[in-house]
């Protein structure tokens, strides 16, 4: 059957510290990581515009109004949760 995932467990993973720890191997050569570093963050920031709870270190917490950033950040992200981009299959097996 199928199991449910806990929300606390994918926003650990899209968490500021992982994006922290991910920036600093990519600036270090340690890993190619920015790419990642990117989707991290991204994601990282859609939750917390998703979540209700104020804070100020993280303007997109809280109530979602007209001039609360919401709006332009999702405008931002949209292109970015939405494109999907087809590849040969074959050229990555070869790779």
């Amino acid at each position: 059957g199928r199991h449910k995932m806990k929300v606390k467990y994918a926003t650990q993973v899209f968490s500021r510290s992982v994006h922290a720890e991910l920036q600093f191997a990519s600036l270090c050569n340690v890993m190619k990581a920015q790419d990642t570093v990117e989707v991290v963050t991204a994601i990282d920031k859609l939750f917390s515009s998703l979540n209700g709870v104020r804070n100020s270190a993280r303007p997109l917490n809280g109530p979602i109004t007209d001039k609360s950033g919401h709006f332009e950040f999702w405008e931002e992200i949209n292109p970015f949760l939405f494109v999907i981009k087809k590849q040969d299959r074959r050229r990555h097996l070869h790779q």
